[in-house]
């Protein structure tokens, strides 16, 4: 008969520690393969901001489960009409009548199970547990074994983390290194685990710019993907680094003189020189966005600056190249350089933006000036054959 895993959890999130735990319960117990089974969260977790639905955790842990050999997500349907963890059981071991089935879940989880009436109906299970670290009831463990059940141990050399720790490093925007990277972009992409403060932005945008702004979001996390970029302040910053684009330069104008954001009667007056340090004063009032590095890349995602960080580059690029740009001089060029470098496809991006405000007779931004100069100097040899292509406009 076949062995086959069931594992059950909230994986909320889904990360390493899940990995790792089916690869030793499948060599311990010569499992053939292990199935995925994400379980419902009661209802009050269910919609709260500190968890992720259960679609989202059916999806995270998809996405974990990419090229991982013998490894699959039980379908959905089964997860979505399951009201517990219980009624999923029975219906795992009606599907899978031809093999017999171990029961992966945290020894926590399996005590509040075996407390409930219903268990006596799968009481004859295998039942594979293990230890999160708040768990204390070894006494009831201890008996349920001397009862007869069916319950070995699987246990990791380093200690378990817990979802809450988990959970608080997506708050502090920290991209953990406990979790794939595809997983962590899909977490930000959805905004899972943070304040959902996309109804009001939407309010504040018309339909074009909240497009420009999801398509904005979109591109930073793949950049942020692809250059090893933070993906959780990324995605903020580019989600947000509009949030101002859609006031009058009046209002504007008043937000930057109660802030003293500038003293140039320049960009006091240009709507376009405005609304990124304007957008980082509401981000931060309106939107509760405290970390210095989003409201940075909000800040300069216009003009840039000197010595720029990565989250700086990679929102000011992403505004310049995501999906829903209409065309315009120099948008391939600047897209194909992304692709290979973040300096440079900025720099292009500065030129081409000079070459269209010289061509109508205004001056070019200082601010944009000194950020040309500083990425001119960044370049490396590489980068600069990358860039031989690119005319500098007068």
């Amino acid at each position: 008969m076949r062995r086959v895993g069931v594992f059950l959890d909230d994986f909320d999130p889904f990360r390493f520690d899940h990995l790792n735990l089916a690869a030793a319960a499948k060599e311990a117990h010569g499992l053939e393969k292990l199935i995925f089974v994400p379980i419902p969260l009661p209802d009050k977790k269910e919609k709260s901001i500190s968890h992720a639905r259960i679609d989202q955790r059916y999806r995270m842990c998809m996405i974990g489960l990419m090229g991982q050999s013998g490894m699959e997500m039980i379908p959905y349907g089964l997860v979505y009409q399951a009201e517990s963890a219980l009624s999923l059981i029975r219906k795992i071991r009606r599907a899978y009548t031809d093999a017999k089935c171990f029961f992966i879940l945290s020894a926590q989880t399996l005590l509040r199970l075996a407390a409930q009436p219903q268990f006596k109906g799968i009481r004859d299970s295998a039942f594979i547990c293990f230890r999160t670290p708040d768990f204390k009831a070894d006494g009831v463990l201890s008996s349920l074994v001397r009862e007869g059940l069916d319950i070995s141990e699987v246990r990791l050399q380093q200690e378990l983390l817990s979802d809450r720790d988990c959970r608080r490093q997506f708050a502090a925007l920290t991209d953990p290194a406990w979790m794939d990277r595809r997983v962590i972009a899909y977490i930000a992409l959805e905004g899972a685990y943070l304040p959902d403060e996309r109804k009001q932005l939407r309010k504040m945008l018309t339909t074009h710019r909240w497009e420009h702004s999801l398509g904005v979001q979109q591109t930073s996390i793949r950049l942020a993907l692809t250059y090893g970029g933070n993906i959780l302040k990324a995605s903020q910053a580019g989600l947000y680094h509009d949030c101002a684009k859609c006031l009058t330069v009046k209002e504007m104008r008043h937000i930057a003189e109660v802030h003293h954001l500038t003293n140039s009667a320049e960009v006091l007056h240009s709507g376009a020189l405005l609304h990124g340090p304007v957008g980082a004063v509401i981000a931060k009032e309106r939107f509760s966005i405290t970390d210095g590095e989003v409201l940075d890349a909000i800040r300069f995602h216009t003009t840039g600056r000197e010595n720029m960080t990565l989250t700086d580059l990679i929102v000011f690029v992403a505004d310049a190249i995501e999906p829903n740009r209409e065309n315009y001089e120099g948008l391939e060029r600047i897209r194909a350089l992304a692709r290979l470098s973040l300096k440079a496809a900025a720099l292009c991006s500065l030129y081409t933006t000079k070459k269209f405000i010289s061509s109508r007779g205004r001056e070019y931004d200082e601010q944009g000036l000194k950020t040309i100069a500083w990425l001119e100097g960044e370049l490396n040899e590489q980068e600069k054959e990358w860039m031989k292509d690119v005319v500098k406009p007068i």
